[in-house]
């Protein structure tokens, strides 16, 4: 799963298939880290190079729990589901499309 959005990183190169890295939900906190890569494409993901480009997202508290809470996990099923649908309804991605 990943999101396909058109990019330029600070050195002109085009970045067009966006994949979270790293979820880190911590329920006690209540807070969430999200660390979105971007890479040339889908197919350089999946042959092993690193990413050209890169997004954390932070859920604090005010918003955790209508975001990420326990009730939202638990109908919303998968979380890494929830945190690309966070991602399109609160970024610059809300235009990217599911890939």
């Amino acid at each position: 799963m990943g999101l396909e959005k058109i990019m330029l990183n600070d050195q002109g190169v085009t970045v067009s298939y966006w994949h979270i890295d790293s979820l880190q939900i911590r329920h006690k906190e209540q807070h969430v880290t999200i660390s979105l890569s971007g890479y040339v494409n889908k197919q350089k993901r999946d042959d092993g190079f690193n990413p050209v480009m890169s997004f954390k997202y932070q859920i604090w508290p005010a918003t955790y729990v209508t975001d990420f809470g326990p009730s939202v996990l638990d109908s919303g099923g998968n979380p890494l589901h929830v945190a690309y649908d966070w991602i399109k309804a609160n970024t610059e991605f809300s235009d990217a499309t599911d890939s």
